[in-house]
């Protein structure tokens, strides 16, 4: 029981941890497993989704689909994705790229590391090995 429940901790953990910030010179994004950092002179185009979420254009044609902003009937009611997509395109035309440091730079992407999420999921293991060890005493 308690590895299962430390496990969920950890899903849920990593999910309820998905964000987008903005930098002084870039804009990175949280998803569950990877993260992004994009420069501002790279993005070509933020907007939400037809299907709900928010979604990041860059220059050379990939698509960045934020899971903090995944498209629900909350985002849909309270348009979170739409606002976001304001927010973080206001801040795109505030920038210039001549201004900006790292303004030649690419988007970079990495694996996200979760401390609390990987202790919970050792927790998790440590118990289910000393269950099986127990129950076999």
């Amino acid at each position: 029981m308690a590895a299962a429940v430390l496990a969920a901790t950890a899903v849920l953990r990593r999910i309820s941890s998905c964000r987008v910030l903005l930098l002084p010179d870039s804009i990175q994004v949280e998803n569950p497993i990877s993260s992004y950092r994009i420069p501002y002179a790279v993005v070509l185009d933020v907007h939400a989704a037809h299907t709900g979420g928010l979604e990041i254009e860059t220059r050379r044609g990939t698509i960045i689909r934020c899971f903090a902003f995944g498209g629900s009937l909350l985002d849909n009611f309270f348009k979170s994705s739409e606002r976001a997509a304001a927010e973080i395109q206001g801040e795109l035309a505030s920038k210039k790229p001549r201004e900006m440091p790292g303004a030649e730079g690419e988007m970079r992407r990495s694996i996200r590391c979760g401390w609390p999420e990987y202790g919970a999921l050792a927790l998790a293991a440590t118990c289910v090995v000393l269950g099986i060890l127990s129950a076999g005493a």
